[in-house]
């Protein structure tokens, strides 16, 4: 029994979800879509002519594919709960349909994907815009989108990579970059920032529409790295899917500036985002870890680390971050840490004088007198110790 029908002047022609056409009543050949951007569909037949038909390809309200010729619908895929097709994304962006899961006959459809203000793909075949309502959530940095028709839950996932930059306002938006057939390069751009969760030290991508709808979620597996002159790397780890790569590694970089303040047993260093114009911002990074003083060549050559571990696909990542310093006496009795941004460049404290030190080995004692001679100070150096 034919699925959808379609004429070509006097002649009528049948097709079926199996691939296979008839002609006035007889069999004829196979039926294709066009390999280009026009998505025609191509009755072929060996030793003839083929013959093309123009259609309109769109996903309707409840997310099912259907053919219009005209405007007037000439079928839904999607149309009963037993019409449940089989649909991927290649690595070149072309999405493969494949109308009765279980049989051999697919067909490719090629558009242009983008991401709607909502967090909807829309899909573009030949100037027929679809918007495919759907959502995102895993935690393992794939781009795998999930979407309905009411009765079955559908998933495609797209094969890239993950962008970042800093743009002028020091925001750091996220895309997810892909290719086309022709090596032309695409992207997502997500309509909401990611944050950086410093639980974990890795970015989180998050979008509420804030209408009771799913909420899309997607941990951004990576690390980051601590550069020369404040800068911090974050990169995206390769990620797999089903033993395919769906996610390359990639990594940006961010221009930023350490912000100091009092250190009370806190477990974070906050950097302040610059922007393209190397200007700072209010935009800030915290990042979790744990401090450690540990000894120098002499008690008054210490260093002042940070530290911070995280597991990741392959294992324990482990970052630190140190500065070289000492610490002093300010005249109004306060014990500072003292320490340099860069090398050769201006001096910034760390007020340590609450941290609550554990009772471990005490290593050594030294007094401190402030500048002018007026306060005097007794500190226990405790070999790392961590607060």
């Amino acid at each position: 029994m034919p699925a959808f029908k379609l004429e070509k002047g006097t002649d009528k022609y049948d097709f079926d979800t199996l691939g296979t056409v008839k002609k006035n009543g007889a069999d004829f050949g196979t039926w294709m879509t066009s390999k280009d951007r026009a998505c025609q569909i191509v009755a072929t037949k060996p030793g003839a002519t083929p013959v093309a038909f123009d259609v309109k390809w769109r996903f309707n309200e409840s997310n099912q594919l259907c053919i219009f010729v005209d405007d007037k619908l000439v079928h839904n895929f999607q149309k009963t709960i037993d019409d449940r097709p089989l649909f991927t994304v290649t690595d070149s962006a072309v999405l493969k349909v494949r109308p009765v899961m279980g049989q051999n006959f697919t067909f490719d459809l090629r558009g242009e994907w983008d991401m709607t203000a909502t967090f909807d793909v829309s899909f573009n075949v030949n100037g027929e815009i679809s918007t495919i309502d759907g959502f995102i959530k895993n935690e393992k940095s794939l781009f795998n989108y999930k979407f309905s028709d009411t009765r079955h839950l559908y998933s495609v996932t797209f094969t890239g990579k993950w962008i970042g930059d800093v743009n002028a306002d020091g925001d750091m938006p996220l895309k997810f970059e892909f290719e086309r057939e022709d090596k032309s390069v695409d992207n997502f751009s997500l309509p909401a920032k990611a944050r950086f969760d410093k639980i974990i030290n890795q970015f989180v991508y998050e979008f509420d529409r804030g209408d009771g709808t799913e909420t899309t979620s997607i941990r951004l597996v990576g690390h980051i790295a601590f550069g020369k002159n404040s800068s911090i790397t974050y990169s995206f780890q390769s990620q797999t899917e089903n033993g395919v790569e769906r996610v390359r590694s990639s990594q940006f970089t961010i221009d930023a500036e350490l912000q100091v303040g009092k250190v009370e047993g806190a477990i974070s260093v906050t950097y302040k985002i610059k922007n393209k114009t190397g200007v700072t911002t209010d935009r800030t990074l915290s990042i979790g870890g744990k401090f450690s003083f540990l000894k120098g060549s002499s008690i008054f050559q210490l260093a002042f680390v940070f530290e911070m571990k995280k597991t990741v696909t392959g294992g324990v990542v482990s970052s630190q971050i140190m500065f070289g310093g000492g610490l002093k006496l300010s005249n109004a009795g306060t014990v500072q840490w003292v320490f340099t941004k860069d090398a050769n460049t201006s001096k910034l404290e760390i007020v340590i004088t609450d941290v609550k030190f554990k009772s471990l080995q005490i290593n050594s004692k030294f007094t401190l007198i402030s500048e002018d001679g007026t306060k005097k100070k007794t500190i226990s150096f405790i070999l790392g110790v961590k607060f």
